[in-house]
């Protein structure tokens, strides 16, 4: 193996990511992604008053916490 080059991997078209576990590129060919409902701000007010707000770390902690209790 040592003779051989290393890998290159292919070029891949920039696309907007939307998840971390798997890859989910969204581009102008997607017609409708449903993200979820974890940061809806017309479903909660807490959430929708912390982007208001421009508190976006915590926003993005409550998304994170409710997340993980949702996977239990």
């Amino acid at each position: 193996m040592a003779k051989l080059p290393p890998r290159t991997p292919p070029a891949l078209e920039k696309k907007a990511a939307a998840r971390r576990s798997r890859p989910c590129n969204i581009g102008d060919d997607a017609l409708f992604v449903n993200v979820g409902e974890r940061t809806n701000v017309t479903g909660s007010k807490a959430f929708a008053r912390l982007i208001l707000r421009w508190h976006y770390a915590e926003a993005a902690l409550g998304a994170r916490q409710q997340s993980r209790t949702a996977r239990r």
